[in-house]
């Protein structure tokens, strides 16, 4: 069963430099699939590689707002990558 629905088209992370901009691509592309579905329960989020974690916060949003009891979330990689914190 899925849970969350992606409800905008994101350009792919990667191609975005700056920890801003990895933020507002995916903010509010989330939403639960059906409303209820993870009331009360303990949710296990995973994602594959871990950057900036804008993408796991968004979807954790996501399910805060429907009630989830408790978030964990396990990435498989975390990136090297040091995304920029401002616009140069």
């Amino acid at each position: 069963m899925r849970t969350l629905d992606k409800i905008r088209y994101t350009t792919a992370q990667s191609g975005t430099a700056h920890v801003s901009q990895r933020y507002s691509n995916v903010r509010g592309a989330y939403r639960l699939s059906k409303k209820g579905a993870v009331a009360g329960k303990r949710i296990l989020l995973i994602d594959d590689v871990i950057t900036t974690g804008s993408t796991l916060e968004n979807a954790a949003e996501a399910l805060r707002t429907g009630g989830a009891s408790e978030i964990v979330c396990l990435t498989l990689a975390r990136s090297l990558y040091q995304a920029k914190a401002s616009a140069e």
